[in-house]
């Protein structure tokens, strides 16, 4: 048996950036003689970043493992796209893996945008206090 479901999105935070993936609900199980996994996975990337969040119950021939409230991130992402899937159950050999009717939420996890670091505005000041010198200079004006 292999059941599952996804939703494509595409996402903008106008009022800042999404630095994490929340998901939680949707009771996972996985149980039997044989292999199966219940899963439920969110994901957004965007120019090069990846926020990624999952929950998992693997039973693989009896040995139960529970991969619960795993969440990586790899910077803040203003926009991008990326896929939800409340479960993806797959049962093998006399297995079987479900979810309860708990509701699946996915949440992003938003803040305001990042502010630039000090040195980055000291070495843009003095660029420009350069540029402002050197046109005064080309223009005939003593500095």
């Amino acid at each position: 048996m292999d059941d599952s479901a996804t939703l494509f999105y595409n996402v903008t935070d106008l009022n800042g950036a999404i630095y994490g993936l929340g998901l939680s609900g949707g009771n996972l199980s996985s149980s039997g003689p044989g292999s199966g996994y219940a899963e439920n996975l969110f994901g957004l990337s965007g120019f090069g970043q990846e926020l990624y969040a999952s929950n998992l119950v693997d039973d693989s021939r009896g040995t139960l493992t529970d991969e619960l409230g795993l969440n990586t991130a790899t910077g803040p992402i203003n926009f991008g796209s990326g896929a939800a899937s409340p479960f993806d159950l797959v049962a093998l050999a006399g297995n079987t893996s479900g979810i309860d009717r708990t509701a699946t939420d996915f949440t992003f996890i938003t803040g305001p945008a990042p502010i630039p670091e000090p040195s980055f505005l000291k070495v843009l000041g003095i660029g420009l206090f350069g540029l402002m010198i050197a046109a005064r200079r080309k223009m005939g004006r003593p500095a």
